[in-house]
């Protein structure tokens, strides 16, 4: 997952669902080839809930949302694809303190769920850190 959401992360002007969905849209389609959006809409409302996005609405695009659920549905997109390693890029860069702690608390649930977290420190907190 990269560090620069907005840039090199996000759809920022695609629904929530979609940037949700993009790393495993080939295995969500039917047997005639077709995207089943039941299925889609179904893993998007899972995963705003399981990673307590806040929305009202997976319709929505990723732009109305703030830094820290915008960086939740991109951790979200990668959980998608059912990932036995998650490497994690300054995952709480440009977040408020509550959506770190939320960030936090997921890479843990996860970590004690089996997933191995590898944790980058990003340049910007690095320096920070000196």
């Amino acid at each position: 997952m990269p560090e620069d959401r907005l840039n090199e992360g996000l759809f920022l002007d695609k629904p929530i669902r979609d940037n949700v969905v993009t790393a495993m849209i080939a295995s969500l389609r039917d047997r005639f080839g077709q995207i089943d959006r039941k299925r889609v809409q179904a893993l998007a409302e899972r995963t705003v809930e399981d990673l307590q996005i806040a929305t009202p609405d997976v319709d929505k695009p990723v732009q109305s949302l703030s830094g820290g659920n915008q960086q939740r549905v991109l951790i979200g997109r990668w959980l998608a694809i059912d990932p036995r390693v998650l490497i994690l890029h300054g995952p709480t860069v440009g977040v408020d303190v509550g959506s770190k702690d939320i960030i936090y608390r997921i890479m843990q649930r996860l970590s004690q769920a089996g997933i191995g977290i590898i944790r980058s420190v990003s340049s910007a907190s690095a320096g920070a850190l000196s």
